[in-house]
């Protein structure tokens, strides 16, 4: 018996490791509107959030930024791609954003607890 409470200690206790999350990101333009897609990551406090972004969003203006201030990332994307890679190590939800271009490609990282 004691045998048996150990596993399920041990594979309970597996699901408290951090994970590691991978994201590919696209900077969208629809009707005029510019965001990321999908607009929404969902991941767990702790968690390593690798991010693969990239601009879809054709013509001379076609890079963009990736700006998540809580987590201090500001990269700047075009239409090859960046990978990004953080650790999530707060709880909230943080606005995704263009710090490039404020109004235009937004989005949002949910981190739960």
């Amino acid at each position: 018996m004691k045998a048996l409470i150990a596993a399920a200690f041990f594979l309970l206790s597996l699901s408290a490791f951090a994970e590691t999350r991978s994201f590919n990101e696209f900077a969208v333009e629809v009707d005029g509107v510019k965001f990321w897609l999908p607009s929404t990551i969902v991941v767990k406090k702790g968690d390593v959030v690798k991010i693969h972004a990239v601009s879809k969003i054709p013509g001379a203006n076609s890079v963009h930024g990736l700006a998540i201030d809580a987590f201090k990332i500001q990269e700047v994307v075009d239409t090859k791609g960046k990978d990004i890679t953080f650790t999530a190590d707060k709880a909230g939800i943080f606005d995704m954003r263009c710090q490039l271009h404020p109004p235009h490609v937004g989005g949002q990282l949910v981190v739960l607890e």
